[in-house]
């Protein structure tokens, strides 16, 4: 996967450069648009309450 410039919030959408936290709503969930958008296409994802993004994104900082 190629590093993205652009960085999009989990919970509100908002598109923004690399960041740990969305300058918007606060949340740490942030991530590169691509990989945002290929987690988005598991339905069964449990992005909004944490359960699976801490878990991904624990595993894609490593």
């Amino acid at each position: 996967m190629e590093q993205s410039s652009t960085f999009c919030c989990v919970q509100c959408r908002l598109l923004q450069p690399p960041t740990v936290g969305c300058a918007e709503c606060g949340t740490p969930m942030v991530a590169p648009v691509d990989l945002v958008r290929e987690l988005l296409q598991y339905r069964d994802m449990k992005m909004v309450d944490g359960r699976d993004w801490a878990f991904i994104t624990a595993m894609k900082r490593r």
